[in-house]
């Protein structure tokens, strides 16, 4: 029996590519597959964050208020006051300042980063956080800063409740120019 050597190579080299492509295939399949298990941890990790930065003001309805009244009236707060929603401010908004940077190494899906990213605007547009902000803005990253800073507030931000717990209103703007509103 005469074996063709040529075609036995080129046999083997068939085989060999085959192989080559689906270990490929496979190696892809595993890289998705690892990708979606980091962003599912990641989208955890910041869940579990969360919560341990809200569950002190759902024990302590009188520190909720305190956080609410800090965000609208800075400047109306004691000194004890301002220490301590200093804190919690800081802490707040250094879980953004994470979540930000989650999102720009593409770890976040992106309507996960606009839930996100509305309470993260709405809180930094009220008038007692941009005063705090101006006071501990240096604190945080350049970029985190900018992107506060240049992006509009939601169309539809989270609001506080009132004292009667429904929860306020947006300021209705008026369709008459003349009207100064």
């Amino acid at each position: 029996m005469n074996l063709n050597w040529d075609a036995v190579g080129a046999i083997a080299e068939l085989v060999g590519a085959v192989a080559v492509v689906a270990s490929l295939i496979y190696l892809s399949a595993q890289i998705r597959q690892n990708t979606r298990a980091v962003r599912s941890s990641q989208f955890d990790s910041i869940a579990r964050m969360q919560m341990e930065i809200l569950q002190p003001m759902v024990d302590d309805p009188t520190l909720a208020m305190g956080f609410e009244r800090a965000l609208d009236h800075w400047e109306e707060l004691s000194l004890d006051d301002k220490v301590r929603f200093n804190l919690l401010l800081i802490q707040m908004f250094r879980f953004w300042e994470n979540t930000f940077y989650q999102w720009r190494q593409g770890m976040l899906e992106p309507w996960l980063w606009v839930s996100w990213q509305n309470v993260m605007l709405s809180h930094f547009s009220r008038p007692g956080a941009q005063q705090w902000w101006t006071l501990r803005s240096m604190a945080f990253s350049r970029e985190f800063g900018q992107f506060l800073e240049t992006s509009p507030t939601p169309i539809d931000p989270v609001r506080p409740f009132t004292a009667s717990g429904s929860q306020m209103q947006a300021p209705r703007q008026s369709s008459d120019p003349e009207s100064g509103r």
